[in-house]
């Protein structure tokens, strides 16, 4: 938990000030939280979250990680539905050494310390407005960094947070114009072949019921 801890300590210096009084009680329940932008034209975004399972004693005893992490954030849209990240869908789960840039502050061990082993889930998805608001589930023990990344940057943009339980992180705008889904050429000829494939079916049905009835009808 050390290079964790590192990254805790930095970021609590940073903006003690501004901080409540008991965040340092939830320095080894660190979440670190990316949100990264795609290109302009994908209209995707993709949400991380990374974790020290060694350190972080209320992940380490559960079986599945990943739903947990879900289940700590909430995504909030405008017009005031939300929902949380493990209902994005199936998410995508790595475990690595070492913390891949960016990040607000760095993220080190000492040279004689083994790297941590670091848990990462992310899920990917297009959203369908702006901005978004994360949060972080009521009576949950982690201290969530959040930030963001616009694709092809080294660097996050300005203004990353610090979240606790039932705190909401301020407006995140989307650097693209978000649209309702629309289908592609596959989803079109998929729901053809699904339409053909029903009206097959009920001429076949209609056919056999004819012959039925003419098979049944007495002779004069």
């Amino acid at each position: 938990m050390k290079a964790l801890w590192r990254f805790y300590l930095s970021a609590f210096i940073a903006c003690a000030a501004a901080l409540p009084r008991d965040a340092a009680a939830h320095a080894s329940d660190v979440v670190l939280v990316r949100l990264l932008f795609g290109e302009p034209s994908t209209s995707h975004v993709t949400l991380e979250a990374t974790a020290d399972l060694e350190g972080v004693a209320w992940l380490r005893a559960v079986s599945n990680p990943a739903e947990v992490l879900g289940k700590t954030l909430r995504i909030h849209l405008p017009n005031g539905h939300s929902w949380l990240a493990s209902e994005l869908g199936k998410p995508t789960v790595s475990v690595h050494t070492g913390f891949s840039p960016p990040s607000p502050v760095p993220l080190t061990h000492g040279a004689n310390e083994a790297a941590p082993e670091l848990y990462t889930v992310s899920w990917k998805w297009r959203p369908s407005e702006t901005p978004l608001r994360f949060e972080v589930t009521e009576n949950n023990p982690a201290t969530v960094l959040l930030w963001t990344v616009v694709s092809g940057s080294d660097a996050p943009q300005p203004g990353w947070q610090m979240l606790l339980a039932g705190e909401r992180s301020n407006p995140i705008a989307l650097p693209f114009h978000p649209a309702p889904l629309l289908w592609n050429w596959k989803a079109r000829a998929a729901a053809g072949v699904a339409l053909c494939g029903l009206g097959l079916q009920g001429c076949l049905f209609i056919i056999r019921l004819r012959r039925l009835r003419r098979a049944t009808v007495l002779p004069q």
